[in-house]
């Protein structure tokens, strides 16, 4: 959709229908998508590579390498997911030169689930900055695609770049709360502009917030 050279590096696990989405929506605005499929059944090694996704072999190489991680998968693996990157970040050596690695988890959780997984974020792996999320709506798609259920309300924007906003308008997105001390909009490396794209709104500093919307 632009020309400006890749922005931040965002991984995504695990590549279903909604990190699909997501995926495409990231590379039309210039996003590096990663992900790992260690351990996962060939179909979904399959999906991303069609999806051109790029697939890295380990989650240690994932962790070495992206900006953001989001958390997309059943609510039962939500915890088991953040210990995978917590114990991959533990045991390799991420260069110091780059900005800090930002954990979304974007599942169905209840907010002491979240309070779960900070706490585990702190105590082993306080670099990663943590961020309680959902996603409220339907994978992304473009308006000439066709979606398998009703489509998501249209999500306002924050941005305040007119010609992003009148292009994000081609798609229909979810929106996607988040609540938490880190801010994506104030992340060093494509945040505010990130945040638009994903249609992120910012509920609170604290964690739990934004995983009782989804659960409510």
């Amino acid at each position: 959709m632009s020309n400006t050279a890749p922005r931040a590096a965002v991984g995504i696990i695990s590549i279903g229908e909604m990190g699909v989405g997501i995926a495409k929506l990231l590379q039309a605005y210039d996003y590096e998508v990663l992900t790992t499929t260690a351990g996962r059944s060939p179909a979904t090694s399959k999906r991303a590579t069609d999806a051109g996704i790029t697939v890295l072999p380990t989650d240690a190489v994932l962790v070495e390498t992206a900006d953001y991680i989001l958390s997309i998968v059943p609510p039962r693996d939500a915890i088991a997911t953040a210990n995978r990157i917590i114990d991959a970040y533990t045991s390799t050596s991420r260069d110091t030169t780059k900005p800090p690695l930002y954990f979304l988890d974007l599942n169905a959780i209840a907010p002491s689930t979240a309070r779960t997984i900070e706490s585990a974020i702190t105590s082993r792996a306080p670099a990663i900055r943590f961020v309680d999320g959902g996603i409220i709506g339907m994978p992304p798609t473009p308006h000439n695609e066709p979606q398998s259920s009703a489509p998501s309300e249209p999500s306002s924007s924050p941005s305040t770049d007119p010609a992003l906003a009148s292009s994000l308008l081609t798609w229909k997105r979810p929106s996607i709360p988040v609540s938490g001390p880190h801010a994506i909009t104030a992340a060093p490396l494509s945040g505010a502009h990130l945040a638009t794209v994903l249609s992120i709104k910012h509920l609170s500093n604290e964690i739990g917030p934004a995983s009782g919307l989804k659960a409510s």
